[in-house]
């Protein structure tokens, strides 16, 4: 079984991706691979498992951005298809993890195998309860190398337009188009959901928290680790 254990960042997002990677580090965990958007970032990363993506518009995208901010926000969203369907022509499944999370036990790609069973795609819930299936999260997404995922997550059969500015809306627009499950809030929470239910989860999202609110929140919670 070949495993894509992937990530993507830019200068401003770079020590959010640091912490991600310590996180992993600290539960023995090795293999992620980290796609950087701009040369910065290739740059001041010292890791071994880094590679620069080429930009179709040539243009460097360094600075952070809130989420959903713009135009700058899109072309960054636009990159996670890309690299997606590049892993996927290579691997039997790929993880895309957000370097806003964080990752408390190694189990997690054990569950994550286990899970996917009949399933294209496994999804972080965004909602607050199990059984809403309004909001997945695109931020975490354990994906099945099939005919119909890489078809989904083919750049050539997105654009930006077609996007909507962020991945996620567009994901959930089409969903319908996948096999997908979500993944049990209690060992993969989002932001909020862990805010009020904090247990022995694998992993913690710290999304819906904007800006550096995020950083604040994981030394807050003794999940900062550089």
């Amino acid at each position: 079984m070949k495993l894509g254990f992937i990530t993507l960042t830019n200068l401003g997002y770079l020590e959010y991706t640091k912490n991600c990677i310590k996180s992993l580090e600290q539960i023995g965990v090795e293999g992620l691979k980290v796609y950087c958007i701009d040369q910065e970032s290739f740059d001041k990363l010292d890791y071994d498992r880094k590679l620069k993506i080429d930009n179709p518009e040539d243009e460097q995208i360094s600075e952070f951005h809130e989420f959903r901010s713009g135009e700058e926000w899109a072309k960054i969203m636009y990159q996670k298809f890309r690299i997606i369907h590049r892993e996927l022509l290579k691997n039997d499944f790929v993880l895309f993890t957000d370097g806003d999370i964080i990752y408390r036990d190694k189990r997690f790609i054990k569950d994550l195998i286990n899970r996917i069973d009949e399933y294209d795609v496994l999804f972080q819930n965004d909602k607050q309860i199990d059984s809403d299936d309004g909001e997945l999260c695109a931020g975490f997404q354990f994906i099945k190398s099939n005919k119909k995922t890489r078809d989904f997550y083919n750049p050539s059969n997105i654009t930006l337009e077609k996007m909507g500015g962020c991945d996620q809306p567009y994901i959930n627009a089409n969903k319908n188009k996948l096999n997908y499950n979500k993944l049990p809030l209690r060992k993969y929470p989002n932001g909020l959901y862990f805010q009020t239910n904090k247990n022995d989860s694998y992993m913690i999202h710290y999304n819906y928290l904007v800006g550096h609110s995020k950083k604040e929140m994981m030394i807050k919670d003794k999940n900062w680790f550089l």
